[in-house]
């Protein structure tokens, strides 16, 4: 260590007018080292690896950290972000992201995006011009980006007229025991034509992972569900115009860039219908119905009963995409996109007219209808994604109010709205036809295909509650509904009496007692595969039972085979046989244990949060025999103090350790490594846990890094025909895809990512962490 005067002495010189080269870097060094020597004070030093550390602590999935830098870019107030991938089916590839944003200046580099823990976002909670209320989580963008890949660079500006500001940072001179204020990146002026007027392109080589198709849906979905993405007027008369993101690649022959994920291909084309109206020459609408996603339908017909000289004036035209999204749907993605732009808006002159067709705004009335059940098939606003366009310049037909809020409900806009229910009254009907649901609730002779239980169950109860809606119990006269069903049948009610009796005819009392005989016969239906489920539920507990009973025959053996290790004495031949024999009956004690606990933990009906602790401890402690047995080293560490998961089964979490373990123990066996070690290391970030699961095996080439999850694909050679069954099952490649399945299934992640040295293959699971009050009371 150097003394006080020779830092002093140093830094004297570096800061020495007539020394023409200052290195801004060594001066932040010797300060740093100078105040050392401080007896009256001490002070914070922040080490490089501080970087690595909450790039892991703050962004444990990579999807996450994408989907953070693209937030950053809405923060911006870009209208447009787009996102290549090249060359990301295997690590160290390229991910661009650029943005017509704001760009940012010197300024805003240096004391935002280079300033850890800024409180910008807290200061400046919504963006100036198009008031925003900001998405991206404070802080996190930069570390998102060290997260993605080894380097970043940065190219941004303000304006035409300015010079493009560009950035390198390199994320691997971040190490640790160096000084964080030491580690410099360039930063440079240049004139050099990098395609854009203002924003910001962030260019992130040699990632650290591979991207598959799920990953990059993962991110884009996320994005869709967060972040509204659809033009609006402000209360000061300028409009947002929305945000818009697309994900590219590029074409390995031509370098052509190829859409991969967008709007359009990602919710839009989930929908289960495209419907299209517009007026004839006539003054008819004419609607067009095209079904998606495996739906047979292609209609085109006129709906006789409008007819209308404004509309025609007008030219009315009305594109929806419908999603049906029945209430038990398992698409939860389109569900929050389609709370979030769902509606159908009006367009005059092109310019959106707020604020028809925007959230909670039903001026359709097709909420209302939806509750009413005046159609039966699913039509409220959330159902479709859409618009209605119109042209009236002079505003001779559809004038907007003095507030320009809306337009003035005067005749012609009745007409408009009433024309435009009806295309979607109609249009939900031939859909819900083609699909063979019932239209209407007094549709006669309706048959369609066979229903699943459930299905039965919910359209019966539908069919008591119609019959019974057909009286009117508001007021203390009950009164018939006419409709088709009742209007010719011989039904009075009686309000000569105090009481106000009804009578209700035996026709009505009939198909109500056939209705309810009809639920019977479904809730039979359902208490059997109820029972069903029950056998299953018993056939585990049977063979946990079965596996019990094998204890207490091995607890025999054990006790024989110490009995025959006294016997044989000096042989030694014979005592080796005898110490493999017990060794191989601890080993079935444990995988016994480990099954049977298992095994009673899943015949729980509910899920539980795990403690990852508990369940690894647990699971190591039944792998112990073959670990000992095959002489690997086991290292199994915990970074932190709290590991509660999301509830789940623990048989989901075991299944996914033996998929690892045995595909380590297979990795180090083809290896013909001697000395076989596995690597467990578990750490979490604000929201997830990270587990670690490394060995010294043969490794995976990185062009596999990304195939290994895919079904059938093993990296195990295949067994000839004449090998056992027991052989034969091995290595079929669907370890990892069953893993990659249950992870998925409890919103994580999985991923082949860099080994650490002295290890060939690191498997990342990240699982998303138990809330606080998910946490039991008494866990500590």
């Amino acid at each position: 260590m150097r003394s006080e005067q020779d830092l002093r002495e140093q830094l004297e010189y570096l800061l020495n007018k007539n020394n023409k080269t200052v290195d801004y870097g060594m001066i932040l060094d010797l300060a740093s080292k100078l105040s050392e020597y401080d007896e009256k004070n001490v002070r914070f030093s922040v080490d490089g690896n501080l970087v690595k550390r909450l790039g892991e602590q703050l962004v444990a999935k990579k999807t996450t950290a994408l989907s953070e830098l693209i937030k950053n870019a809405y923060d911006a107030e870009a209208e447009k972000v787009d996102v290549i991938f090249e060359n990301t089916e295997e690590p160290n590839g390229v991910i661009t992201i650029f943005d017509d944003g704001n760009g940012m200046t010197r300024e805003t580099l240096m004391k935002g995006f280079m300033t850890i823990s800024t409180s910008d976002k807290e200061e400046f909670p919504m963006s100036l011009r198009y008031e925003r209320l900001r998405a991206g989580r404070k802080g996190i963008g930069r570390f998102s980006a060290q997260k993605i890949g080894e380097h970043l660079r940065i190219i941004t500006r303000t304006c035409a007229e300015s010079p493009f500001l560009v950035v390198d940072i390199d994320w691997s001179n971040y190490q640790a025991k160096s000084n964080l204020l030491t580690v410099a990146n360039s930063i440079v002026e240049s004139n050099e034509d990098f395609g854009f007027e203002k924003g910001t392109k962030l260019i992130i080589s040699k990632t650290r992972e591979v991207w598959s198709n799920d990953n990059l849906s993962t991110s884009f979905k996320y994005i869709g569900s967060v972040i509204k993405n659809t033009p609006k007027e402000l209360s000061s008369g300028i409009v947002d115009p929305g945000f818009k993101v697309i994900f590219y690649s590029y074409l390995p022959i031509s370098g052509e860039l190829l859409p991969l994920k967008n709007d359009d291909t990602e919710f839009l084309s989930e929908a289960d219908a495209i419907i299209d109206a517009k007026i004839n020459d006539e003054g008819k609408i004419n609607i067009n119905i095209n079904g998606l996603n495996g739906l047979s339908i292609q209609d085109s017909y006129e709906l006789p009963e409008i007819k209308s000289e404004a509309l025609k004036v007008a030219g009315f035209k009305f594109h929806t995409h419908y999603f049906t999204l029945a209430r038990n749907s398992k698409r939860n993605h389109l569900t929050a996109y389609t709370n979030d732009n769902g509606g159908i808006k009006l367009y005059r002159n092109g310019f959106y007219v707020a604020p028809y067709g925007s959230r909670f705004n039903d001026w359709l009335g097709l909420d209302e209808s939806s509750r009413k059940r005046r159609i039966l098939p699913p039509h409220a606003n959330t159902n479709f994604v859409g618009g209605i366009d119109i042209l009236d310049f002079d505003g001779s037909l559809f004038e907007e109010t003095s507030a320009r809020e809306g337009l003035i409900e005067n005749d012609f806009f009745n007409e408009l709205r009433n024309t435009a229910y009806e295309v979607v009254a109609s249009a939900v009907k031939r859909v819900a036809a083609a699909r063979g649901r019932k239209m209407t609730s007094n549709q006669q002779g309706f048959k369609k295909e066979e229903q699943t239980l459930e299905e039965k169950i919910d359209t019966n109860t539908n069919k008591i509650f119609e019959t019974l809606g057909k009286f009117d119990v508001s007021n203390s006269n009950t009164t018939v509904k006419p409709d088709a069903d009742t209007k010719n049948l011989d039904l009075f009610i009686s309000d000569e009496t105090e009481d106000s009796t009804s009578v209700v005819t035996s026709e009505i009392a009939e198909s109500l007692k056939a209705s309810f005989d009809e639920q019977k016969l479904y809730i039979q239906e359902l208490i059997d595969e109820k029972n069903m489920y029950r056998v299953l539920a018993s056939s585990g507990l049977a063979i946990a039972e079965f596996t019990h009973e094998i204890q207490l025959y091995l607890n025999g053996l054990m006790l024989n085979g110490k009995q025959l290790k006294r016997c044989v004495g000096q042989n030694e031949i014979a005592l080796d046989s005898a110490n493999k024999m017990e060794s191989n009956i601890d080993m079935l004690v444990s995988y016994t244990d480990f099954f049977t606990e298992t095994i009673r933990s899943n015949s729980q009906r509910t899920k539980n949060v795990l403690e990852i602790r508990d369940v690894f401890g647990s699971f190591f402690k039944a792998m112990k025999p073959t670990i000992d047995r095959r002489a690997y080293e086991l290292e199994l560490s915990y970074q932190g103090d709290d590991f509660w998961t999301k509830p789940m089964h623990i048989s989901e979490l075991s299944s996914v350790l033996m998929n690892l373990f045995t595909n380590a123990c297979k990795a180090i066996v083809r290896s013909g490594q001697c000395n076989g070690k596995i690597k467990v290391y578990v750490s979490s970030s604000n929201d997830e846990h990270i587990i670690r699961f490394e060995d010294n095996g043969d490794g995976i080439p990185q062009e596999n890094w990304g195939r290994v999850f895919n079904a059938l694909f093993t990296t195990e050679l295949s067994q000839n025909a004449y090998s056992s069954e027991s052989h034969q099952m091995r290595g079929m490649g669907l370890g990892l895809t069953i893993t990659q399945d249950i992870i998925s299934g409890i919103d994580g992640e999985i991923s082949v990512v860099k080994p650490s040295e002295g290890y060939k293959t690191c498997i990342e699971i990240i699982l998303p962490k138990a809330d606080e009050e998910e946490v039991p009371t008494d866990a500590y």
